[in-house]
């Protein structure tokens, strides 16, 4: 089933990881932390297997870290 797709750009090579973690703190790895190029890059979401419910996916780019809730129904 299709959930989504994580979609960041950077400027410059930059080490990137993100994370899903559901409401109840457990946290899923989808990326750990690996230098990207400059330019945008795509992850998709749906090859994980995640329960109906709300999550916070993290995506850290150097030392800033970006938060975004998903709602998987």
């Amino acid at each position: 089933k299709f959930i989504g797709i994580v979609e960041f750009s950077v400027s410059r090579t930059e080490e990137i990881e993100i994370s899903v973690t559901n409401m109840v703190g457990t946290t899923y790895i989808i990326q750990n932390k690996q230098n990207f190029g400059a330019g945008t890059h795509l992850f998709n979401l749906s090859e994980m297997e995640l329960s109906k419910g709300m999550y916070i996916v993290q995506i850290r780019i150097g030392s800033d870290t970006i938060h975004q809730k998903l709602v998987v129904q």
